[in-house]
């Protein structure tokens, strides 16, 4: 947040921003909870924010929604046999746990076809089948081994810092074995940060408590999210919750993943966002293309 705001007072120093100084602010993913940080602190500074596959992590707590649990918990309401198969890779030992979660977890971030990659790898380890799961350990955006040597580098001390600082609340409990439903993400997680674990255990340092719900509230600029339908770190439906907390905001839902990257959809993602930060949610385009046919919230 410091960083943010030593930015914006260099830049007003310079001359690059207008006299009063204010800005807008646009990031996904976790920088969307970065910005709503910022907003907390600092938010008289801007006029316009909008983030994309990205909400309110306490607004989950709140509603009982645990992070990073959309995908098994449809698999566990939706396809019992499914998670049943899950769950007894993960218990056996036939493959290793947190190489094979992070294989699972991460093709469903990228495109809509990526859910039925992670399905298609369940089923065939179930079935004692493993070429797939080995072809993936030579892809190193696919092997966890390799991820989690460059996030213990010095150099990416900050990433773990962040996610110990965003997940803790949840982290901690997994990492203690009290979970009913196997979270993709933590089952790896957890080992990236679990220096971190280990001292709030012993109580050297505490969990980063996050509660933005009062800022939202007092926020007084526009705000928007982007979201896709088939997001799986967090439901949709807390997104919504989330945009709803700022008095002038939007929420724009589409038939989409994380990267929100869809074919179909990139040109109304473009035109949204610029028609968002030049003219403002009350401006007849803006109203316009909320009512495309592909942005789903119709609220």
């Amino acid at each position: 947040m410091e960083d943010i705001e030593n930015i914006r007072k260099d830049m007003l120093k310079k001359g690059l921003l207008p006299e009063h100084g204010k800005i807008m602010m646009f990031a996904t993913s976790g920088g969307g909870i970065l910005v709503e940080q910022y907003l907390e602190k600092y938010g008289h500074n801007v006029t316009r924010a909008l983030i994309e596959s990205s909400c309110g992590v306490d607004v989950a707590r709140k509603h009982g929604r645990t992070i990073f649990s959309v995908l098994t918990d449809r698999f566990k309401s939706e396809n019992t046999e499914l998670y049943r198969k899950l769950e007894q890779i993960v218990e056996n030992g036939r493959v290793n746990r947190k190489l094979f979660t992070y294989m699972i977890q991460r093709p469903p971030f990228f495109n809509l076809a990526g859910e039925s990659v992670s399905i298609d790898l369940i089923n065939e380890v179930a079935a004692g089948r493993l070429w797939k799961y080995r072809r993936n350990l030579l892809k190193p955006p696919q092997n966890f081994y390799f991820v989690d040597y460059m996030c213990h580098l010095p150099v990416s001390i900050a990433t773990r810092v962040r996610i110990y600082e965003v997940f803790s609340e949840d982290l901690f409990t997994y990492w203690q074995g009290s979970f009913s439903t196997i979270n993709l993400m933590y089952e790896w997680a957890q080992n990236m940060v679990s220096d971190f674990l280990e001292a709030q255990k012993q109580g050297l340092i505490q969990p980063f408590k996050l509660d933005l719900s009062a800022s939202r509230k007092k926020y007084g600029g526009e705000f928007m999210i982007m979201y896709g339908d088939k997001e799986h770190t967090i439901s949709w439906e807390v997104a919504k919750i989330t945009a709803s907390e700022y008095p002038e905001s939007a929420f724009a839902l589409f038939h989409e993943v994380h990267l929100m990257e869809e074919p179909a959809n990139v040109d109304l993602y473009r035109s949204l966002r610029r028609t968002f930060f030049q003219e403002g949610l009350n401006s007849q385009k803006f109203r316009d293309l909320m009512n495309d046919s592909r942005q789903l919230n119709k609220d």
